[in-house]
């Protein structure tokens, strides 16, 4: 729709045919983007948080797999931390 005085356009125009859709993140709105983006923004945004779960998870295993080495090995915990 763009209407015009004296030949300059406008910087406000409303387009009719353009439709937004609300994206959610645990019920809260974060923002909108059109139907064509819509599922591939939220795809991608949920493969983050559900690989940034198994990342703190695999960092939770591995310090408990340290933790039980440091307890069967003769090495204490502070000799490991100071500088060699």
């Amino acid at each position: 729709m763009g209407f015009t005085t004296d030949n300059q356009s406008l910087r406000l125009q409303v387009k009719l045919y353009r439709s937004y859709i609300a994206i959610y993140h645990e019920d809260r709105e974060v923002g909108f983007c059109t139907l064509e983006f819509a599922d591939l923004i939220v795809e991608a945004l949920n493969e983050n948080d559900q690989l940034h779960e198994e990342n703190e998870t695999i960092n939770k295993a591995l310090q408990m797999a340290c933790l039980e080495l440091l307890k069967r090995s003769s090495l204490s915990r502070s000799s490991l931390l100071k500088p060699f």
